[in-house]
């Protein structure tokens, strides 16, 4: 399942030297929140990490699938009514079919909500 305009829409992308970063808004109406979790509704870390995936492929104009999460440290819990989230793409490495980058998801004022290494294949 592909979550771009279902649980999250990109409002802004910007190119970096070091980084590339996605400014996002998360959709409070998507089903996801209605069963993760009833009245206090957060976002599972699963799909914070297909979201990574999810740009990281935009960025790259590639298709990708995770073939593992190196490391994934959710320090916050991410609630849909959080205003405008931003995932900073960065140390990104292109090896033949197989490529690693670093996420950094934070909000405005740079509060960190996870930060996730992957390793993705070309596909």
């Amino acid at each position: 399942m592909i979550l771009k305009n279902y649980l999250y829409k990109v409002i802004n992308e910007n190119e970096f030297p070091e980084r590339v970063t996605y400014s996002l808004s998360l959709n409070q109406e998507c089903p996801i929140y209605k069963a993760h979790f009833p009245n206090m509704p957060i976002t599972p870390g699963v799909c914070i990490i297909q979201v990574v995936e999810e740009l990281l492929e935009d960025h790259l104009k590639m298709n990708l699938q995770t073939a593992y999460v190196k490391n994934a440290k959710f320090l916050r819990v991410l609630k849909p009514a959080d205003e405008v989230i931003c995932v900073n793409l960065v140390q990104i490495q292109i090896q033949k079919q197989i490529i690693k980058a670093q996420a950094m998801v934070t909000d405005s004022s740079d509060t960190v909500y996870a930060k996730i290494s992957l390793i993705c294949n070309v596909v």
